[in-house]
């Protein structure tokens, strides 16, 4: 079964695609609410931040392999280090 957060699920329902504009919209706000969550996140220091589950951890990695990101774009994206991206795709 798939989530579908509330603010999209008015593009999912319609018949005809969203406006551009709407969809500039919609991209605007999701990515101040992502800025504002990742304000919130870094200010928590790093030893008290929660882990990421290994569900999130492969979808991390399979984000950073989609869009071609090295280690370090990844780590900074998702606030953890390079060495500890790297430290995922290893073998336990």
């Amino acid at each position: 079964m798939c989530a579908v957060l509330p603010s999209t699920a008015p593009f999912i329902a319609s018949a005809s695609p969203p406006s551009g504009n709407r969809l500039d919209s919609e991209v605007a706000l999701l990515r101040e609410e992502i800025r504002i969550k990742d304000a919130r996140m870094a200010a928590v220091a790093p030893h008290r931040r929660p882990h990421y589950s290994p569900t999130e951890r492969m979808a991390i990695l399979e984000l950073m392999a989609a869009r071609g990101w090295p280690k370090a774009e990844a780590g900074r994206r998702f606030l953890v280090t390079d060495d500890t991206v790297a430290s995922w795709s290893r073998p336990d």
